[in-house]
């Protein structure tokens, strides 16, 4: 992890090394179009997320989930999960 982080400080040094070396307006320049990205990028996602809510004309219908355990006679069958399985070894070694 050490190793990393060192790496990681000597190209944060050497971006903002090579960032100071721009003139103010170059500077200003990038900013401006890094956020004009930005913001074309977020207004497409808002029309499109807009569009398909749009899009869907029938209402949603709630329909009640059916229990596919509750028909079963031996519910031995069905095998634990880990934490009962865990749980079940600690009751064992108290």
């Amino acid at each position: 992890m050490g190793t990393l982080l060192k790496r990681y400080g000597g190209w944060k040094a050497a971006i903002a090394l090579h960032w100071s070396g721009y003139p103010r307006e170059k500077q200003q320049r990038a900013v401006l179009y890094a956020f004009a990205a930005y913001a074309v990028i977020t207004l497409l996602i808002v029309a499109q997320v807009i569009a398909q809510l749009g899009s869907t004309g029938e209402r949603l219908e709630m329909e009640h989930i059916s229990n596919p355990v509750a028909g079963r006679k031996n519910f031995k069958s069905i095998p634990p999960d880990s934490n009962t399985v865990t749980n079940q070894k600690r009751e064992h070694e108290k």
